[in-house]
C-alpha cells in the first residue's frame, strides 16, 4: 500500500493514518486522532478542505492540514 496525503483520497475513500508530517501542528493533529493505524473515512473533500470522520466523528481540515497527514488505503 502507498502513503499518500490526505488530499488525494477521493469522497467515500477508507484510508489508515500512517504518519503526520513534523510541523509545529502535528502534535494537535495527534491529540486530534491522527495516529498511526487510525481508520477514516474521507466524507467529502474539495478546494477548501477534507471532511473526515475519525472514530466516529467528523472533523474538518483545511486543505494545508490534511496535506500534512499521510494515508494508505
Amino acid at each position: 500500500m502507498a502513503m499518500m496525503p490526505l488530499t488525494i483520497v477521493t469522497e467515500g475513500g477508507e484510508c489508515k493514518v500512517r504518519s503526520v508530517r513534523k510541523t509545529k501542528t502535528a502534535p494537535r493533529l495527534r491529540e486530534m486522532g491522527f495516529v498511526d493505524t487510525a481508520p477514516l473515512k474521507v466524507l467529502s473533500c474539495n478546494s477548501a478542505g477534507v471532511i473526515v470522520d475519525l472514530n466516529g466523528v467528523r472533523l474538518a481540515l483545511c486543505r494545508e492540514l490534511a496535506s500534512q497527514i499521510m494515508v494508505s488505503c
